[in-house]
């Protein structure tokens, strides 16, 4: 028998599964896109603007608890607001940028950078629930294996009001001439804010999906941090798509239209980042990947986390820390409330 004639069924056979496996990655991406965007235009749905200002956009989301809400500061023996407090508009609390707080120490801040992390009632609930703003309790909840975010039954039928959600979302301060292609809010020093960028988790499988969204004034950003645009689902040739704009129209959100996904996330093969976000010269180095950040939100036992460094993959976290089902507003905010007992 010709060597050939055992080589080539071979390489053929392997050329079909390698094409079955790019055709499924390819179509966990398209539905992944699919997911976000119309988790993203349910979740902004016009609400009722009780304690809206004038001009503000009154997006659903903007009635969430933020990481603000959810972490008192335990100083001041302070207990989380309670699960009816946050249906009205506030005040957007502005943070530093918090990647480049915590995971990129070495980036400068943007000039008057406003940061607000949002959790929806199912991702705040279960924090409460579990009383996880609390140190003590994250880490033997950790330590457990206990901590799951609630996630979806149907990874095709999401439903927005049972599966938790978060989103990390970037304000800059914006001339009354700009506005009215924005999401618009006012900050706590009476500073009217647009909505520049923002990722978005959504627990719609056990390593939950990732998205990641940009204003189209700073899309050009985008391809000079190396990046490129992958949106099956809301992008035809850069404009919006029929089936966005019927969907936009359908939730009365025409105004994301505004808005560009950068791309979508599901496992640790694929890069993702945003350069409002994160570093541009990170993302030219290939080494921002949402997911492979978020797998160092772990704890050990007494609260400390893992020495954190930008890579893509699946990263190598020591055997002592525990996750946290990759949510970092736990290891970030929750405090001790007993010091004796943990460190933050």
């Amino acid at each position: 028998m010709n060597i050939r004639d055992v080589l080539f069924p071979l390489t053929a056979a392997g050329a079909v599964f390698g094409a079955i496996a790019y055709q499924q990655q390819v179509g966990a991406a398209d539905e992944a896109d699919r997911i976000a965007w119309q988790t993203l235009a349910e979740i902004s749905r016009p609400a009722r603007p009780i304690g809206a200002g004038a001009g503000e956009t009154a997006v659903s989301w903007r009635t969430w608890w933020t990481s603000v809400d959810v972490y008192p500061d335990a100083s001041l023996n302070l207990t989380p607001q309670s699960a009816d407090t946050a249906a009205k508009f506030r005040r957007i609390p502005c943070q530093e940028q918090s990647e480049k707080r915590a995971a990129f120490p070495d980036q400068p801040q943007t000039s008057k950078p406003c940061e607000v992390v949002w959790l929806d009632g199912a991702a705040a609930g279960y924090i409460f629930q579990n009383g996880l703003w609390k140190r003590e309790n994250l880490n033997i909840a950790a330590a457990a294996h206990r901590i799951s975010f609630p996630q979806s039954a149907n990874y095709n039928h999401i439903d927005p009001r049972a599966v938790a959600i978060e989103m990390k979302t970037e304000w800059a301060p914006i001339a009354d001439a700009q506005s009215g292609r924005f999401i618009l809010a006012i900050d706590q020093q009476q500073t009217t804010r647009a909505l520049v960028a923002f990722h978005m988790m959504i627990r719609a499988q056990p390593n939950w999906i990732w998205a990641t969204f940009i204003h189209e004034d700073y899309a050009q950003l985008v391809t000079q941090a190396g990046a490129s645009f992958r949106d099956s689902f809301g992008s035809r040739d850069g404009r919006p798509s029929a089936g966005l704009r019927r969907l936009l129209r359908s939730r009365r959100a025409e105004f994301l239209a505004h808005y560009k996904l950068i791309g979508t996330q599901t496992d640790f093969s694929t890069l993702l980042g945003n350069p409002l976000i994160e570093p541009a010269a990170l993302m030219k180095q290939k080494k921002i990947s949402c997911i492979s950040c978020h797998a160092f939100a772990a704890v050990d036992s007494v609260g400390h986390v893992p020495h954190q460094s930008p890579q893509a993959g699946v990263p190598q976290i020591p055997p002592i820390f525990n996750s946290v089902n990759f949510d970092f507003t736990l290891t970030e905010h929750a405090k001790c409330s007993v010091m004796a007992q943990c460190s933050t």
